[in-house]
């Protein structure tokens, strides 16, 4: 009995220590503000969780209004605290106002310099880089817009070339998109300057004087009218996936309507993007005015307005086929656009692998506006036919054009891309497929691609001696502890290509005559090598890429040489390396 009570006591301290422990860590946030001088002349307040930064959680950049001349982040800093305590990290930025500068483009540099600050940086206190939303009130909603419309279109800004920022969203809460020119704004300056000089309105001068300097004999500041120079959807994507404009009936100062003409030259120009134009009753700074007062129904707007972009990325798997599956990665906020699409075909010597294993890659570019889709394909020992592969391969393409539209995909702009036996896999049924040949007794039909990337790609096999010696090193590099695996490739060679043929897409091309095919299934061929390849070594695509160009009459090829190993793009992404990370997009788009 004794025994017994000893035992249930120290069983009930155990649990009251475990409870109030847990407790503990529910209950401990450690919110901090930051501030950080993100150039010489300006600095951005950072609101985040310390608690929390292990984990990845949506930004809000937020840019402060004021009529280009006052108002700073410190006057706004409930902003920050209110995304703060609703789990998101905040970023507040600070920029050049007039009289400190009589230029738009610094105040946009500043901005564009605070975007990548955070994208460069946001995740030391918690923050995903891929899930930020760009918000900006009044002037700075002009500003916030005016920066990623140049950015996307590589404007120069300050001798300086801007390249694109990916955003989220963005929202403009009662900003400007028309702005007076000639002899309409001149005489809104006047009529500034003259309100001035009542009591109590001295800032309306000011307003009168940042506008005459920063505006008159000035261009480059619409952003509309910057738009208007371009023609109908020549434009892939603006910047963000969503813009949200926000207007009120009773705005005296950004009126009922300076948001259509920027919304008009969107849907107008851009191909990708999703558009929100929300009217509320309420005057100038009715979502800012009702964070400061706490008003429980404009939080709640604000914040629904927000988790429209917020945790909708999804994946599915798909059985495509009775023996392999695929994963869509999509975005279900976005299903009803058309957006590209980029399907993944893994690699893994024929015999290993599997789009589990580079879910990342689905992952990135799910969050870089595109729909995703890694394929499973039957390995070795489950086949010992390479056509098997490549029949899979056919079907899971096939399955995309008809219906990936379900997911918020264009099936005019799909990229196909393999890694190393999956980039021999992707290119070998493209070639067969766009000649029509005959796999598995199924006569084969061309599937139309926009672009097809090669990832240190095998495009030249080995045949008789050189391929039976290839294998016996294999097998006997699989002897060594630690290196089974490549007795594994050395086996998997022996069943899928020793007295076979139909395999080598550089060969099947040798037959054909010079200029005689039209087109070889997709646009464009990258062609990725790396000068520290051990697996697949440099100078493998050239076999292919001279069969392309002397057979192919309407085709681009580009050819890209890394200073890394095999899996350099693959491992870039895997360690969300920035500078792999936008070579990889750059690579995928140049055919937009």
């Amino acid at each position: 009995m004794k025994l017994f009570l000893c035992n249930s006591i120290a069983i009930i301290i155990a649990l009251l220590s475990f409870g109030f422990a847990e407790s503990k860590v529910i209950s401990e946030h450690e919110l901090i503000k930051k501030t950080i001088n993100y150039t010489d002349y300006s600095d951005l307040d950072v609101y985040y969780d310390s608690a929390l930064i292990h984990s990845r959680r949506p930004v809000v950049v937020h840019v402060h209004g004021g009529g280009w001349c006052e108002g700073s982040k410190d006057k706004e800093s409930y902003i920050g605290e209110f995304f703060q305590n609703n789990d998101y990290i905040s970023v507040l930025v600070n920029y050049r106002l007039y009289p400190e500068t009589e230029s738009i483009d610094d105040m946009v540099e500043d901005i564009y310099n605070a975007l990548h600050w955070t994208v460069k940086n946001i995740h030391e206190y918690g923050g995903d880089k891929s899930q930020i939303t760009l918000m900006g009130h009044s002037a700075g909603a002009h500003l916030a817009t005016l920066t990623t419309v140049k950015a996307a279109l590589k404007m120069t800004v300050n001798d300086q070339k801007l390249k694109p920022i990916y955003l989220r969203h963005l929202i403009s809460l009662n900003g400007r998109h028309k702005i007076d020119e000639g002899d309409e704004l001149l005489a809104g300056i006047e009529q500034l300057k003259q309100l001035g000089n009542i009591p109590g309105l001295s800032f309306l001068g000011l307003y009168g004087e940042a506008r005459e300097h920063l505006l008159v004999g000035k261009d480059g500041y619409d952003q509309s009218k910057i738009l208007k120079s371009y023609g109908d959807k020549s434009i892939l994507s603006l910047g963000a996936e969503k813009y949200t404009f926000v207007e009120c009936d009773e705005d005296n100062v950004d009126p009922l309507g300076l948001s259509e003409p920027m919304i008009e030259q969107l849907k107008r120009t851009v191909r990708r993007v999703t558009i929100d134009h929300k009217i509320y009753h309420g005057g100038h700074s009715y979502i800012l005015d009702g964070i400061q007062n706490k008003d429980a129904e404009i939080e709640q707007e604000l914040l629904n307005m927000l988790s429209l972009n917020m945790n909708l990325l999804k994946s599915k798997t798909i059985n495509y086929t009775d023996y392999s599956d695929l994963d869509v990665y999509y975005d279900s906020a976005l299903i009803h656009s058309r957006r590209p699409v980029v399907v993944h075909v893994h690699g893994g010597g024929w015999c290993e692998g599997s789009k589990d294993k580079e879910s990342y890659i689905g992952e990135f570019f799910q969050n870089n506006d595109y729909i995703s889709v890694l394929v499973n394909y039957r390995l070795y020992p489950e086949t010992e036919s390479i056509d098997d592969m490549v029949e899979d391969i056919y079907n899971a393409l096939h399955w995309t054009v008809k219906n990936i539209h379900e997911y918020g995909g264009d099936k005019s702009q799909i990229t196909l891309m393999g890694h190393s036996a999956g980039a021999h896999l992707a290119t070998l049924t493209t070639v067969k497929a766009a000649l029509k040949m005959t796999v598995n007794d199924q006569k084969l039909k061309p599937i139309y691609l926009r672009h097809l990337i090669s990832l240190n790609g095998r495009h030249k096999i080995d045949e008789g001696d050189e391929l039976l010696a290839g294998i016996e090193q294999l097998k006997q590099l699989g002897n060594i502890p630690g290196l089974s695996f490549l007795g594994l490739y050395g086996e998997a060679r022996e069943h899928l290509l020793v007295g076979k043929d139909g395999y080598d897409q550089s060969k099947i091309l040798k037959s054909y005559g010079d200029k005689s095919i039209l087109s070889l299934g997709a646009e464009k061929y990258t062609f990725v090598e790396c000068d520290e390849d051990n697996v697949d070594p440099l100078g493998l695509s050239e076999p292919m890429i001279e069969q392309l160009k002397r057979t192919v009459r309407r085709v681009t090829i580009d050819h890209k040489i890394y200073h890394g190993g095999h899996s350099y793009i693959l491992d870039g992404i895997q360690n969300k390396d920035a500078e792999i990370e936008q070579e990889l997009l750059n690579m995928v788009e140049s055919i937009y």
